[in-house]
């Protein structure tokens, strides 16, 4: 299993060659902004804020990661985004967070507490940085009766936008409570808007309306815990983008999953998550902590 963080939008995964996502960045500065850092080993009992410095670098352009720090700083201001893969296992936990300049845009676990399994928890994260901005994946200060381990994992990929329209138009919000007894085809509300560029997400009715026309990216993590689980799709004017679960029914551990959609939209169209109408014996519940167990976010790519 790989931890890692990276910059850079082409992806390849070995262990699973039929599948693969990737595009091509528009030439320019932002090309030249992107990281992909991996870590090599597992880290034990990591201490409170305690930065993970993954040390692996597969990519570095524009030299903003540190792998003395763990941080990346932007070397210039724009829309960025960041991604991530935490890992842990054998009754171990990850209670971490994603940091900006000391403002937490992320809350997570990866949690294998009750079980000798693997728990990996994956994110997307879309914020604006300045120049001189740092991001990096700290463990949190919020107790949880497990060690702070992180196995050779990884922290994401980030990126700069390219400027223009496209700049304009992204969004990133959060669920800050837990939901339970979600009825079918009910969307996800997220309650908590971190960023709301171009004004097409609504926190009254959980859908993204297109201001303008374009190639579309959507990232979402939803996780579920204790028992319970949660069916969902990923819609795009009643069309299923995606059919996906986040299972928890079978223990007592947080379970998540996270996953990204590409997608061309006309001006109007609408995406948003929704329950599903697929039928099992466990209760349609979304855990939400408010720092963004459960997230949903999107940019126009061109």
């Amino acid at each position: 299993m790989l931890n890692s963080c990276q910059g850079g939008w082409n992806e390849f995964t070995k262990s699973n060659p039929g599948i693969r996502r990737g595009r091509l960045v528009p030439e320019g500065r932002q090309s030249q902004i992107a990281f992909h850092t991996h870590l090599t080993h597992n880290i034990n009992n990591l201490g409170v804020h305690q930065a993970i410095e993954f040390d692996y670098v597969l990519l570095n352009e524009g030299t903003g990661y540190s792998v003395y720090t763990g941080h990346f700083v932007a070397p210039v201001s724009g829309l960025y985004v960041f991604a991530w893969t935490i890992t842990s296992g054998d009754y171990t936990c990850i209670v971490y967070d994603v940091v900006k300049n000391n403002e937490i845009l992320v809350h997570f676990i990866s949690d294998a507490a009750d079980h000798n399994d693997w728990a990996v928890s994956s994110g997307t994260a879309v914020t604006r940085m300045n120049s001189g901005d740092r991001v990096w994946i700290r463990v949190s200060d919020i107790f949880v009766p497990c060690s702070h381990t992180v196995y050779g994992t990884g922290f994401g990929r980030g990126r700069l936008v390219p400027e223009g329209r496209q700049s304009q138009i992204a969004f990133h919000v959060h669920l800050t409570r837990n939901i339970n007894n979600l009825g079918v085809r009910q969307a996800i509300e997220f309650n908590h808007v971190l960023l709301n560029d171009g004004n097409g997400y609504s926190v009254y009715t959980g859908h993204f309306v297109a201001p303008v026309s374009g190639l579309y990216v959507f990232a979402w993590t939803i996780s579920s815990g204790d028992g319970t689980c949660m069916i969902y799709d990923v819609v795009k004017n009643n069309e299923i983008l995606v059919h996906f679960i986040s299972d928890a029914a079978q223990h007592t551990d947080w379970a998540v999953s996270s996953g990204t959609a590409v997608t061309r939209m006309n001006s109007g169209d609408r995406v948003w998550i929704r329950v599903s109408d697929i039928y099992i014996p466990c209760s349609h519940t979304v855990y939400g902590t408010g720092l963004g167990t459960s997230s949903f976010a999107g940019y126009l790519l061109n």
